[in-house]
């Protein structure tokens, strides 16, 4: 059972692109393109709630992670088989039936996305504290999706300091980002991507809009970080 919380708001910001890169280590495969977001505004509602709800998550996916996570299989198969088990153990029917509704439920996306596993468009991470997920007082709504790219807006919760997150195409880098374009001056101005991740620079209290376009599936999938060594 997944939760989606769908919250609306419009927010104005002044969004300036520009390609600066990382500091670059004996870890960095790659410079990543930079783009900073930065005019600070209102903080939105659904920010807000985002926000409050994964600062409330990450202590018990972490302790969940140590006790029961294990390195041979996703938290996905991890659920299914879990129901399995309770079912096998019980008897008892709604187990069984959870199991098959989930499998059914892939199976069925499966098949509209013409064979191929749906996947995530978007991935993020914390470059510095280098693990998977949002850094902290940021929030991020992906506001539309579309086969050729997707439009998030992103917020950052502090009112002193910058927040950096990378954005990653692709649960295992699959995809390419080719360009971003700056809502506020559309469609004048974008910045040339070409790659599976870039960064997003945050100032204190930034709010923006970004649209991304990308390429579907023309990269090689693959598990390493972005501060691992990775083709």
């Amino acid at each position: 059972m997944s939760l989606r919380v769908v919250l609306c708001g419009f927010v104005f910001a002044s969004i300036t692109a520009a390609v600066v890169p990382l500091r670059g280590d004996e870890n960095s495969a790659v410079n990543l393109r930079r783009v900073p977001i930065t005019t600070p505004g209102p903080p939105p509602a659904w920010a807000l709630v985002e926000r409050h709800v994964l600062d409330q998550l990450y202590p018990a996916a972490e302790e969940f992670v140590t006790r029961y996570a294990r390195p041979d299989g996703s938290l996905n198969l991890t659920s299914t088989s879990l129901m399995a088990n309770a079912w096998m153990h019980t008897g008892d029917e709604k187990y069984r039936q959870w199991v098959v509704d989930y499998v059914r439920a892939w199976l069925d996306r499966v098949h509209e996305n013409n064979g191929i596993l749906p996947d995530n468009s978007v991935r993020y991470f914390d470059p510095v504290a280098e693990r998977p997920g949002v850094p902290p007082d940021v929030a991020v709504l992906v506001e539309r999706l579309l086969p050729e790219g997707i439009r998030l807006q992103l917020v950052n919760l502090h009112p002193t300091e910058k927040r950096r997150v990378i954005l990653q195409a692709g649960m295992f880098g699959e995809h390419e980002f080719t360009r971003v374009r700056q809502v506020v001056h559309y469609p004048h101005q974008f910045d040339e991507i070409h790659d599976r991740r870039f960064e997003v620079e945050l100032v204190p209290g930034a709010v923006g809009r970004l649209e991304i376009d990308l390429r579907r599936y023309v990269n090689a999938p693959t598990c390493a970080f972005p501060w691992q060594t990775a083709p």
